[in-house]
């Protein structure tokens, strides 16, 4: 029985006690003495039922009532990894049946496609009832998938805003956007924010301020209603029919008070803009038809902001100016603002943050540097394994994360395998170093370049296509540098590194002691006891690498056309630095 029930039918039955007969007030006394006693234990149940029981439903909203909240972290900076894990948890929340998502927001925003593709993803949800969680700051990016959800709860200390699109360099930080490059972001970021603001009931001039600067608003309220709404400078003078005074604006400013600032994009580029947002945003605007008609019903309630920084929210003001629905410090007040009785929380695996890592600008060209180290090993000592085993796990870990997530278009994978085996082709097969070796280094290079700059850097207009394209190169010239130099050093010294030496096969001196071909490299005249003309017998089968012994010397050589079984006689034809060619040699006067 409900506890409610159980209180109400102990106090009626005291009064009918009471009413049957007439009592001495010393009875009514006693009777009153064991009421409360009686009632204590009923008391006592009740506050401990209130406590356990989940928070009453019928004061929740229907559009936001849940049974099951399914909570979803996004964390740290917005990338495609970032797409590609809220996208699957977004599946997964649907396969439990979720009644509600949970965007729990602490991140400092990110690629402005990343965003946009969350924000679709949001809208197209399945499941309607999304709220964004700042717990605790929602910068950029951030802001803009927090405005996209339908409803917005803050932690007691939040910030939400600043989504003024940028330009990131990995060694000079943030930059300013180009005009040309600003403007084009700048259309899709409004029609976002402004389609978000229509669907969620908020100020769609207000939302504005968040992504560009030069927003000035005054905040005026109508005098029957109460209505309250925002206004730039133009529909104030048709409210009031006087020019509005510049005082400190409410919201945080960099300018000085009675200033007016001087927005860096033109007038006729902001219309050119809000042209662009109507004629790509398709909800309809519930904002009042701002006319002369309505002048003396609206009156002002504060200068909001002078447009002199992008909009940056506080709780309090995410509250007060109609962001915030509530502030949520924890998941059981979270549960309660559902009124619901479960939550499961989907956190980021570790394969998505090991992708997220190996994806990283220094990572990446640390592996290419292990890729080119490892196929020069694996050229300078044919048939060994180990190190075009590195050299094949660099070039996966390359790719694969970038495939995962459709972030490198194929031809730039093409393009360095097609590239590495014309670098074998000259290298193992065809003497001297030609077309194809050249070629291979071209192809091999461009693939790395397409790869670290992303699959639209060639699409003609691409806003920072040119940066990355930049960065991506200096990237390439500074691993190839790198490798070159560890190349010299592994020619210099691999024989005397203790381990290191076993991976290379060593000829033996007249004394005796081992020496490793590789560091022959390191001289002038590979000093491995061969020349040209020199005749031995095929120690292994050549194909087309092996080794052959001449005299006491065991050499690594590589036959110059076609295969030569072992126990055959073999002649050296050219020798450098980093190979020894030899063929078939006629046995008639041939000395082994």
């Amino acid at each position: 029985m409900d506890i409610r029930v159980r209180i109400a039918s102990l106090a009626t039955g005291m009064k009918n006690f009471a009413s049957e007969r007439p009592v001495s007030p010393v009875a009514m006394l006693l009777v009153w003495m064991l009421s409360m006693t009686l009632m204590q234990p009923v008391v006592v149940a009740a506050e401990a039922e209130l406590e356990a029981s989940p928070a009453r439903t019928d004061i929740v909203p229907a559009a936001r009532q849940a049974n099951s909240v399914a909570i979803i972290t996004i964390e740290g900076p917005i990338d495609r990894w970032t797409v590609l894990s809220v996208e699957r948890r977004m599946k997964k929340a649907e396969s439990i049946g979720a009644d509600a998502i949970v965007f729990e927001l602490n991140t400092p925003g990110g690629e402005v496609g990343a965003v946009l593709e969350i924000c679709n993803a949001i809208k197209n949800s399945p499941i309607p009832n999304t709220v964004a969680w700042v717990r605790p700051d929602a910068y950029s990016g951030g802001a803009i998938i927090a405005l996209a959800c339908r409803e917005i709860v803050v932690a007691e200390y939040a910030t939400m805003g600043d989504a003024l699109p940028v330009m990131a360099s990995p060694i000079t930080g943030l930059q300013a956007l180009p005009a040309e490059e600003r403007q084009k972001i700048l259309a899709p970021l409004l029609a976002e924010v402004v389609d978000s603001a229509r669907r969620r009931g908020y100020d769609e001039k207000l939302v504005q301020g968040f992504v560009m600067l030069g927003v000035e608003l005054w905040l005026v309220e109508h005098v029957e209603t109460g209505e309250r709404l925002f206004v730039d400078e133009y529909e104030y003078e048709l409210l009031v029919g006087e020019t509005p005074e510049r005082v400190r604006p409410t919201m945080a400013s960099g300018a000085t008070a009675g200033e007016r600032f001087q927005s860096t994009v033109s007038d006729d580029s902001i219309a050119q803009l809000k042209e662009e947002v109507d004629a790509n945003v398709s909800t309809p605007s519930a904002r009042p038809v701002i006319s002369g008609d309505q002048r003396g019903k609206w009156k002002l309630v504060e200068y909001a902001t002078d447009g002199a920084t992008p909009l940056t929210l506080k709780t309090a003001e995410l509250e007060r100016f109609g962001f915030s629905a509530d502030t949520i410090r924890n998941d059981t007040e979270l549960i309660e603002f559902f009124g619901g009785a479960d939550s499961r929380r989907f956190d980021r695996t570790w394969s998505e943050t090991l992708a997220r890592f190996l994806s990283s600008l220094p990572v990446r060209g640390l592996l290419i540097v292990v890729l080119l180290l490892s196929l020069f090993l694996e050229m300078a000592s044919p048939g060994l394994g180990v190190p075009g085993a590195i050299a094949g796990g660099a070039l996966l870990a390359l790719f694969a994360p970038a495939v995962m997530v459709n972030a490198a278009a194929w031809w730039a994978l093409a393009a360095v395998v097609t590239g590495i085996l014309l670098v074998l082709v000259e290298v193992l097969v065809i003497p001297g170093f030609g077309v194809f070796g050249i070629g291979g280094l071209i192809m091999l290079l461009g693939g790395l370049i397409g790869l670290l700059a992303g699959p639209d850097v060639l699409s003609p207009g691409e806003p920072g296509a040119g940066s990355r394209l930049a960065w991506a190169t200096a990237t390439i010239v500074l691993a190839l540098f790198s490798s070159i130099g560890g190349m010299w050093l592994i020619a210099r010294h691999m024989g005397s590194v203790p381990f290191m030496n076993r991976l290379v096969l060593t000829t033996q001196g007249d004394n005796g002691s081992g020496s490793s071909m590789l560091a022959a490299m390191g001289s002038a005249h590979p000093q491995i006891g061969v020349e040209i003309g020199d005749v031995g017998v095929a120690h292994t089968s050549l194909r087309p690498s092996g080794s052959a012994e001449f005299g006491d010397r065991l050499v690594d050589v590589v036959c110059e056309y076609g295969f030569i079984e072992a126990g055959s006689a073999v002649r050296v034809v050219s020798v450098t630095k980093y190979r020894v060619a030899v063929e078939p040699a006629e046995s008639d006067g041939a000395q082994a």
